[in-house]
């Protein structure tokens, strides 16, 4: 007997939506009605009974991939936070431990997709020679391109920008008069920090 018998035996047309339970009181539903002792045959029953250890089996089958799928789910929610350096090396192979809940999980970048991944960015501005520290945190992105947003402070509005970024042993330096600007630092594996960097004037001295 197939499975497909068994579940024509039982009446069922989709035994992934089945439990146990189903199967169970299925089961007990057929055996009132064909058990030898109230008039069935003994063929019947033994048919009933091969078709119930099949439904059985495939049951256990089909919960265990739900529960599968379920630790697969529950994976994608669990947070994790990467420096920018670290997050780049795990396309060149490096793995992390990442705890959760009391069980260890390995970060790599073939379980990326499993994580809520969020990546911690430092970065530096330089404007006429004035220096500012940058730390950004964002969610992982599938374009592994983070813009960061920057203000430069100037004097005055028609000053020009001395601008330099830098970050992870990448810099541009450029020098413009506009009031905003995009510079890019490319990376392994095509991972970009952008900085979006606008002018803003000086108020009386204070940033």
């Amino acid at each position: 007997m197939t499975l497909v018998d068994a579940m024509k035996v039982f009446g069922i047309v989709d035994i992934s939506t089945m439990t146990e339970d189903d199967i169970k009181k299925l089961y007990r539903r057929l055996m009132r009605r064909n058990h030898p002792d109230i008039g069935g045959s003994d063929e019947k029953a033994k048919e009933i009974n091969t078709a119930n250890e099949l439904l059985n089996s495939a049951i256990q089958h089909i919960e265990e991939a739900r529960k599968l799928e379920e630790l697969k789910n529950t994976t994608k929610s669990i947070p994790c936070a990467v420096r920018f350096s670290d997050y780049i090396s795990l396309f060149s192979g490096s793995t992390m431990t990442v705890p959760y809940n009391g069980v260890n999980y390995e970060l790599s970048s073939k379980t990326l997709s499993k994580f809520n991944v969020y990546v911690d960015v430092e970065a530096e501005l330089t404007c006429n020679g004035d220096k500012q520290s940058i730390k950004k945190r964002f969610l992982r992105r599938i374009d592994d391109k983070y813009q960061i947003d920057c203000i430069a402070h100037v004097n005055s509005l028609s000053e020009t920008m001395n601008l330099t970024v830098s970050a992870y042993g990448k810099s541009r330096d450029i020098s413009v008069s506009s009031s905003s600007i995009e510079l890019s630092l490319r990376y392994d594996y095509n991972v970009t920090l952008v900085f979006r960097i606008e002018r803003r004037l000086v108020d009386n001295g204070n940033h």
